[in-house]
């Protein structure tokens, strides 16, 4: 039988090779450190973006509230001026276009920290300012009248704006949802 010799490293060349890899090791470390804490900062900047649209579903809330206010303080009439300054105030404000450019910044940005959570917050966020939109323009509140009948008229023009406050009701507690939400990713990154 043939016997077979195994020769074993010199311990120079042995400690050279452990070295390189003890050192391979913490740059692969120190590299992955490195992504974490890009990822981190691209977070901080996503909130600090999401921070400056935030306003946004307060003065919706707030909106509503006036034009509900607007037409029950005319005793239901003039709701046509009514809901066109409230189209008007989305057009000056560029609701859509924030909102359009917000998601962009989050859905394309993928180096955020807890990408799924700043995905999920957004779409919490677009729903509850799309929904209470919705609910006001389902409202048809600038509709006409609908024939001579003056009291059937005005309980029809009622039941729209009880429809726009149900809408608000829902808005809210919607907020309150994505207020608390948004708080437990801001504590993730401990910015509260």
């Amino acid at each position: 039988m043939p016997s077979y010799c195994v020769e074993f490293l010199p311990y120079g060349d042995f400690l050279a090779a452990y070295i390189a890899i003890v050192g391979l090791y913490f740059v692969i470390t120190s590299l992955d450190a490195w992504k974490n804490q890009y990822k981190f900062e691209e977070a901080v900047k996503t909130i600090e973006q999401f921070d400056q649209q935030l306003p946004i579903l307060q003065l919706i809330v707030s909106k509503i509230y006036q034009l509900v206010h607007e037409c029950e303080s005319n005793n239901y009439y003039d709701m046509f001026g009514a809901e066109k300054n409230f189209q008007d105030m989305l057009k000056m404000q560029r609701i859509y276009e924030r909102l359009g450019e917000l998601q962009d910044y989050i859905r394309n940005n993928k180096n955020n920290l807890h990408q799924n959570l700043f995905e999920s917050n957004i779409t919490d966020f677009e729903e509850a300012i799309n929904e209470a939109l919705q609910c006001v323009q389902d409202a048809h509140l600038s509709e006409p009248n609908y024939g001579d009948n003056e009291e059937h008229n005005l309980e029809t023009r009622k039941k729209k704006v009880e429809k726009v406050k149900k809408g608000l009701t829902q808005l809210k507690l919607r907020n309150e949802k994505f207020v608390s939400n948004y708080n437990n990713l801001k504590s993730k990154f401990e910015l509260n």
